[in-house]
């Protein structure tokens, strides 16, 4: 009799789990029906969703007419968010918020800083490539001068005889006076074609070619003087000379510093520089004072003697530049001194460049940030 009456609880509604609930709600109508000889009550709707539901009696509530489903979606659907949950959503799109930001901010500092450093790298290389052309087409001769320095210390850090033509006004009308032969000079001053915001001069690497005509009389720029020494081009007039106004150009206005190295020639012999140092044993060290010959041509840079001519340059970007004043350039390129006896121009400014962008001056923190170093050599084949 027990079993008879489990048996009959199981095949109604009252006596099924959830799902056994639903297939009798499928198959069930609004009155009763008669399925395999049972009779099956109405099944009990959510008052939700219409889903087939148990009573709040039996979900754990108290007692209520009312009837939900088992479904969580169904439970939560007209819940609303609390004000805690509304906060911590906020806080974390805050948070997430800041980071992209600041990830953009980085990528796009950092992409700024590249570029720049790209541009002043190109102002470097426009500058190499041009001095590279120039003494590539350098006169090696015994009765030519050569004239190279540094620029604190001697003025004009390249003076020589180039074969190459120089463009000269008077020669438009009368273009066979020009006979490929021009006296190229490299200095490193203040010009006026390039100034700062308020108008002041800032310092840059000028260039100048003046051609050397057929009819310049006695000023030929080379050969021997009357003593048997070759013609000095320091002895000639200021007239004679490639002057600013005249001849000198802007070649690349983003550059600070400039130093002329000499790497000698590895022949382990003695060799005098022009500041009076002497180096007993020649090994292809890099000097920054130019050997020069012995008596009677002492003063005179002797070619034979170097196997590379070092360029090393400072450059800045013309962005960083245009924040630059004339005053701040000046002190800039103060801060960059000549190299010791075999120390290349990288090794010996890389640690000044970081120096300067810890330091507070001179110049903004953009510009000493923009700053780079390069260098360039240049074979040079001894003259015999």
């Amino acid at each position: 009799m027990k079993k008879s009456n489990r048996t009959g609880r199981r095949n109604t509604p009252e006596g099924c789990n959830f799902w056994q609930r639903a297939r009798f709600a499928r198959i069930g109508t609004n009155t009763a029906t008669q399925r395999r000889g049972y009779t099956i009550a109405p099944a009990t709707l959510c008052v939700r969703c219409s889903r087939p539901a148990v009573s709040g009696r039996d979900r754990g509530f108290a007692a209520t007419s009312l009837a939900f489903c088992n479904f969580q979606r169904c439970a939560l659907g007209n819940r609303a968010f609390t004000l805690i949950e509304v906060l911590v959503a906020l806080a974390v799109m805050s948070v997430l918020g800041v980071l992209i930001v600041q990830m953009i901010s980085a990528t796009g500092s950092t992409s700024r800083m590249s570029n720049r450093l790209v541009d002043a790298a190109s102002q470097a290389r426009l500058a190499f490539d041009r001095i590279g052309l120039d003494l590539g087409n350098l006169v090696k001769r015994d009765d030519a001068d050569f004239v190279a320095g540094n620029p604190a210390t001697d003025g004009d850090a390249l003076l020589f005889l180039s074969e190459l033509a120089s463009p000269n006004l008077s020669e438009l009308a009368s273009p066979k006076l020009n006979r490929t032969l021009s006296l190229v000079a490299y200095r490193l001053a203040a010009h006026s074609d390039n100034t700062d915001a308020a108008g002041a001069s800032r310092i840059c690497l000028l260039r100048a070619g003046m051609p050397i005509l057929w009819a310049q009389g006695n000023a030929t720029f080379m050969g021997l003087r009357s003593d048997g020494l070759p013609v000095q081009l320091s002895g000639y007039v200021s007239t004679l000379l490639p002057a600013e106004a005249d001849y000198f150009d802007v070649l690349a206005p983003g550059v600070l510093q400039m130093v002329v190295g000499f790497q000698l020639y590895p022949d382990n012999q003695a060799v005098t520089c022009k500041d009076g140092t002497l180096i007993l044993h020649a090994l292809g060290q890099t000097v920054y004072s130019p050997p020069v010959r012995a008596a009677p041509l002492a003063g005179y840079i002797d070619l034979s003697r170097i196997s590379a001519i070092v360029v090393g340059l400072v450059t800045v970007d013309l962005e960083s530049l245009k924040l630059l004043n004339a005053s701040d350039a000046a002190a800039l390129s103060a801060k960059f001194q000549v190299p010791i006896t075999g120390q290349m121009p990288v090794a010996a400014w890389t640690p000044i460049i970081n120096t300067l962008i810890a330091a507070s001056a001179p110049g903004p923190l953009p510009v000493r940030q923009s700053l780079r170093v390069s260098q360039r050599v240049y074979p040079i084949t001894p003259s015999l």
